[in-house]
């Protein structure tokens, strides 16, 4: 089983993202469900989402307090909700924004982590213009698949597609592909000085 933690705000689709995780999961096979995450937000009022993956059939059970991936759609909630409770110490904390956890003043709280585990991903610069929230949160799915291997690239891309309305599905495809890119071009950057020691 794996469990995802999503936060975001009112009016940032969170909900809607954990929703299209669960649709692309499960064209993997995947059992997936969006466990728990209350009802409507204001604009602006934080808002968590969870979504259980698991390999057989199972009833979702109240979400544990130990997710292994915590994925944040905006880092002003660093500064006010503990957004990293719980994660498990081999988890994934993947962040929304231009700067790195230990530029936002938050490496000590992902130290434990393995470097390529604390994750930032300019998911809001990726978004083709005019398609904000919908696309940031392919592109912040897109990192999501390239950091963890769970859920393919096809599978989001298809789950994507039919989420979204015709004329805006290929931007957010778009978005989703750039987010993973730019993952995989993070993480073989943290991991170069790895196998370099290595050789």
């Amino acid at each position: 089983m794996f469990q995802v933690r999503i936060h975001g705000r009112g009016g940032q689709a969170t909900h809607g993202m954990a929703r299209l995780l669960v649709r692309a999961a499960a064209l993997d096979g995947w059992h997936a469900h969006l466990v728990a995450g209350g009802g409507p937000h204001r604009a602006g009022d934080p808002a968590v989402a969870h979504v259980e993956l698991s390999v057989r059939p199972r009833t979702p059970a109240p979400f544990e307090s130990a997710p292994d991936a915590v994925l944040v759609q905006d880092e002003t909630l660093l500064y006010g909700t503990d957004v990293l409770a719980g994660l498990r110490r081999d988890g994934l904390a993947l962040l929304n924004s231009a700067s790195t956890w230990q530029q936002l003043g938050f490496g000590d709280r992902v130290a434990h982590l393995a470097p390529m585990r604390a994750l930032a991903v300019p998911a809001t610069r990726l978004t083709p213009a005019g398609q904000w929230p919908g696309a940031t949160n392919a592109a912040l799915l897109g990192a999501f698949v390239a950091a963890t291997g769970l859920v393919t690239a096809t599978a989001m891309a298809v789950a994507i597609s039919r989420a979204v309305a015709a004329r805006a599905a290929a931007d957010h495809v778009l978005a989703a592909r750039r987010g993973r890119e730019h993952t995989v071009a993070e993480i073989r950057r943290l991991c170069a000085p790895l196998e370099a020691a290595l050789r």
